[in-house]
This record gives C-alpha cells, sequence and structure tokens, in this order.
C-alpha cells in the first residue's frame, strides 16, 4: 500500500516548491495532489492546460505556448530536481522537468537558441541545452521521421536516459552529447560498434561520431543510420541517399571485416529501387571502388 503525505497542498498560498517540498516522502501522487498542482502552476507560470498537461506527462503537444513562461518554469523545477535529488519524488519531477524541455524546445525560436553548431548543404544544426537542434533548409517528412526513429532505436539499444528525439515543425531535435571528434580508427570502432548493435551507416566519417568521457565513439547523425533486418521499411528517399553516399565517400570508413556485409545490403537496396537507384548514374570506377561493380548499370 502507498504512503501519501499528510501535510495539505493549499492552492491559494503554496508555491509549486513549497507544493513540492510537502510531498517529497511520496512515491506517487494521488489525482487530487495533480489537480492542485495543476491550479499552483498555472497561476504560478501562467500556464494553460494544455501545457501544465504536457508537463505532467501528455504526449499531445499545445498548438500554442508560452516561451517565456515555460522558461521561467524550467528554471523553477530545475531548482527542485536539485533540492529534492534523495527523495522519494525525485524521479516524478525529473521526469517533468525532461517534458517542459521538450516542450521549450518543440516553440523555442532559433534567434534564442544557445549557438550554432554547424552550417551544411541540408541543415542548420544548434546546440540549445540538453538538446540539439537541426533545422531542415529542406523538409522531407519520411527522412526526419528515420532520422528521429534511428537516433531513438539507438538511445533505447543502449539504455541512455536522455530525452527522445521528436519533430517540431521543420525541426529534428535530439539529446546533446558532449565530447570530441574522433580520429580515423576510432571512428573504424565507432562503425564496428553500431554493426554489433544491428545498425549501419551510409555516411560514415568522423564527423558524424563523438568520443565521449568513456572513451566511447558514438553516433551523432542519424539521417542515413539504417537497420539491415529492415531494408523494405526504410523510405524511398532515404534509400537513395543511403546508396549515393555509400559509394560517393562513406565506404572508406568500414572496416574490411564488414565491407562485404555492407556491399550485401547496398546491393539489396539497388535492387529495391530499380531504376530510382542512383548506382544507375554513378560510374564504373566510383562503383568499382566502393566494392559494388557487379551492379549491371542500365
Amino acid at each position: 500500500m502507498i504512503k501519501f503525505s499528510s501535510q495539505k497542498i493549499n492552492t491559494h498560498t503554496d508555491t509549486l516548491q513549497s507544493a513540492i517540498h510537502k510531498k517529497r516522502n511520496n512515491k506517487e501522487l494521488s489525482n487530487k495532489t495533480l489537480s492542485k498542482l495543476t491550479k499552483i502552476i498555472n497561476a504560478q507560470f501562467k500556464f494553460h492546460s494544455t501545457e501544465v498537461n504536457y508537463v505532467f506527462g501528455s504526449k499531445l503537444a499545445p498548438k500554442d505556448a508560452n516561451y517565456h513562461s515555460i522558461s521561467k518554469f524550467i528554471k523553477s523545477i530545475q531548482k527542485l530536481t536539485t533540492q529534492e535529488k534523495d527523495t522519494l519524488i525525485y524521479p516524478k519531477i525529473n521526469k517533468w522537468q525532461a517534458n517542459a524541455l521538450e516542450l521549450h524546445s518543440r516553440i523555442k525560436p532559433v534567434e534564442n537558441m544557445e549557438k550554432r553548431i554547424s552550417r551544411g548543404g541540408r541543415s542548420h544544426v544548434y546546440h540549445d541545452g540538453q538538446f540539439v537542434i537541426k533545422q531542415l533548409k529542406k523538409f522531407n517528412l519520411g527522412e526526419a521521421k528515420h532520422e528521429v526513429a534511428m537516433c531513438n532505436a539507438y538511445r533505447d539499444k543502449t539504455h541512455n536516459i536522455s530525452p527522445n528525439a521528436f519533430i517540431v515543425g521543420e525541426r529534428i531535435t535530439m539529446p546533446f552529447v558532449h565530447g570530441q571528434t574522433p580520429n580515423k580508427i576510432e571512428t573504424l570502432n565507432g562503425i564496428k560498434d553500431l554493426y554489433d548493435k544491428g545498425f549501419l551507416m551510409a555516411d560514415a566519417k568522423p564527423e558524424n561520431f563523438l568520443k565521449i568521457e568513456t572513451g566511447q565513439i558514438v553516433p551523432i547523425d542519424f539521417g542515413l543510420i539504417f537497420k539491415a533486418n529492415n531494408l523494405s521499411s526504410i523510405d524511398q528517399s532515404v534509400k537513395i541517399e543511403i546508396v549515393r553516399d555509400y559509394i560517393k565517400g562513406g565506404y572508406h570508413y568500414i572496416p574490411s571485416s564488414l565491407k562485404s556485409e555492407y556491399t550485401s545490403h547496398i546491393k539489396a537496396l539497388d535492387s529495391m529501387l530499380g531504376s530510382a537507384s542512383p548506382m544507375r548514374y554513378i560510374n564504373t570506377k566510383e562503383l568499382s571502388n566502393a566494392g559494388v561493380f557487379t551492379i549491371n548499370k542500365k
């Protein structure tokens, strides 16, 4: 049986901080308590009910949200997660913080983001707090969904507790990873580790990985990462990019022990694409260098 605190929340006099402190030894919160917390948050931070519902776990993102109010809420709840770290309620408020950060990232104007990390032909990438924001120049929903799905699949495979990647507008938002760009040998090791987890990367290169504090080499660009066991379900435009980028240079960073496996999957994708495959328009020398010269161009 779950024991609830006997200290009652007063919606007229309590702040979020004082209300949470009263319930700090609870493992769970009753519907009545959540209702009172909702009223306090709505009053203290000028939230609408859809905003606070999202913070409390609803995945239905509000169409409009107040950026400045959510910024104030995040600062307040970050203090709470610091102060209440050793209490039973900590996992709950920590999850609220993660949800608030996700919502904040969804609505944040580009001009308010912390730092632009890179500027490429397909996107501008920004670092903003716990997230990396990829502002796509030419938005393709299928490609965006693929990248988010691969990021979250890798996150689940590695038991990473960082926030999920998601799409908002024409942006992809992913967890920020701190580290250094690896050298070629480290990149090869990163590709091998990816493969061992069930993933392949068509555009393998050091810039798509980071060497983190533990020494592990982790991927940071999931656009052309794919799973070997579900080639047919990959978006058509992603299949085309996988084949093209692998032949145009991705193969350079594939360990020799894995090249036959990669070649097999590239050939399979070429077969699925038929006349839409970029192999039909790439010269024989490039196909030969990439190890896929046995494909007949039509």
